[in-house]
């Protein structure tokens, strides 16, 4: 977890507004033991207004007494042994991308799916050896329920669905959100920096019918935390045929109303009996036990106050 050995002496440095912005967005990744490339730190800034390559280099400069560089990599003083961390992370996260990609070559083959996208720490490069793989994922409109059904089916038989009794999730497939692509926009109460990063630096996988590119465009609030965003490559948009009968077979018993119609009823009722925080809706499956959206932000709120530092997320 993240430490609290490093101090900043506010007093070393009179800060401007992008100092504050370079200073925030360090700090937020400095939560989660992650230091940041120099085009992770500009493209994550957090501002209220976009900021030129030309005036953060000159923050850069000009806080050299609180940011350190090393292996490309930026972090506070004080703080080094986070890069090492994230260099032994680089190698676990290679192996985890192969497994997110194989499990989705599959995956893609169900018609119900409109956008495979990898969220959570690997989404930013981060790999620990005995973390799950989330994905987050858009079905057709109306198909959300039969969609799931699908996926956690094809992921069991591949030996990869990650089950809440799980004891060792290590390089399984969590997927803890889906949404119908009739709500692409997120809900207005949850408009705010963590779900802008969030959005911001998911990686996506497989895209049909530039349903990635929708869900950016019903998303442009996000650049009202992070202006500096832009649109966000492919990790390898190309993955390779495959022919899984099973999903054949599937995808026959999902045309029968009947059988889909208890298929939903089903998965309502498991739902239901084990819930605890998690989000059920006709357009929405949020699958989040713990709510770490208000567990960063206080994480946040914290470090800022705690160093003098001023900010809003």
């Amino acid at each position: 977890m993240e430490s609290d050995r490093f101090t900043i002496n506010m007093a070393s440095v009179n800060l401007n507004q992008v100092d504050l912005s370079v200073l925030k967005t360090l700090l937020y990744s400095d939560i989660f033991d992650f230091p940041l490339t120099r085009g992770e730190l500009w493209h994550y800034l957090i501002s209220k207004k976009r900021i030129s390559k030309k005036s953060f280099e000159h923050s850069l400069n000009r806080l050299k007494k609180i940011i350190k560089q090393k292996n490309g990599y930026f972090y506070f003083k004080e703080r080094e042994d986070i890069v090492l961390r994230r260099l032994k992370s680089s190698v676990i996260f290679e192996k985890k991308m192969n497994i997110a990609k194989n499990a989705a070559s599959y995956l893609s083959k169900i018609p119900g799916i409109k956008l495979i996208g990898i969220s959570g720490s690997l989404a930013v490069g981060d790999g620990d050896k005995n973390d799950d793989i989330d994905f987050f994922i858009i079905t057709k409109r109306g198909e959300l329920l039969v969609t799931r059904f699908a996926i956690l089916v094809t992921l069991q038989l591949l030996g990869l669905r990650r089950k809440r009794q799980d004891k060792n999730p290590a390089d399984k497939i969590c997927v803890n959100l889906l949404i119908d692509e009739a709500r692409l926009s997120w809900d207005k109460k949850k408009q705010d920096f963590y779900v802008a990063r969030e959005i911001a630096q998911l990686k996506p996988i497989f895209d049909r019918d530039n349903t990635y590119k929708n869900f950016l465009s019903a998303n442009q609030w996000a650049a009202e935390f992070l202006p500096n965003i832009q649109g966000i490559n492919f990790q390898n948009g190309f993955l390779p045929e495959r022919n899984f009968y099973p999903l054949k077979i599937i995808g026959f018993l999902l045309k029968f109303s009947p059988f889909a119609f208890f298929v939903k009823l089903v998965q309502l009722f498991l739902i239901k009996i084990h819930r605890t925080n998690e989000l059920i809706g006709k357009e929405i499956l949020a699958f989040h036990p713990l709510d770490y959206r208000s567990i960063t932000l206080s994480k946040m709120r914290l470090k800022t106050q705690k160093i003098g530092l001023l900010t809003k997320v």
